[in-house]
């Protein structure tokens, strides 16, 4: 249901402010909203016109760290070959970082616009568990393990 609105969000900005203010409209309809679409219209672009400059964002920090990593790893392939269980190892804990950052994620409930000590801590720890956890990966990617 989702996949189709995602893909507006990320190509489109046009057509995904059409579907959430149809989408605002049948929430109303059912008694759910109190705005009507006309006056939600300047706040939902403002909120898309936001999520969409946050995704490009995380696609070229992603983008990047992915090429430091395959750039690492072609230094260390090159200079000090590691053996296939530092490999396994370095994909290992690449995988606990992602996981960890993820499920920490879960169950947060945003106060004050997400500026409390505690939710500004737990963001920037999602963001280095999560960036690590992506280097490590694309470095155990590109790595050529010795036996």
């Amino acid at each position: 249901m989702y996949l189709g609105p995602a893909f507006k969000l990320i190509f489109s900005e046009r057509a995904f402010l059409k579907a959430e203010l149809n989408h605002v409209e049948a929430r109303r309809a059912k008694g759910e909203a109190f705005q009507s679409a006309d006056d939600f219209r300047d706040e939902a672009l403002t909120r898309i016109q936001g999520k969409r400059r946050r995704l490009l964002r995380s696609a070229l920090w992603v983008i990047a760290l992915v090429a430091v990593g395959a750039l690492t790893a072609l230094l260390i392939n090159a200079a000090a070959p590691l053996s296939w269980l530092w490999v396994k190892v370095i994909r290992g804990v690449s995988v606990v970082l992602l996981v960890w950052a993820v499920w920490s994620k879960i169950g947060d409930i945003e106060t004050f616009k997400g500026e409390t000590l505690l939710e500004l801590t737990s963001e920037h720890l999602y963001r280095v568990l999560y960036s690590a956890g992506v280097f490590l990966g694309s470095l155990a990617l590109f790595l050529e393990g010795i036996e």
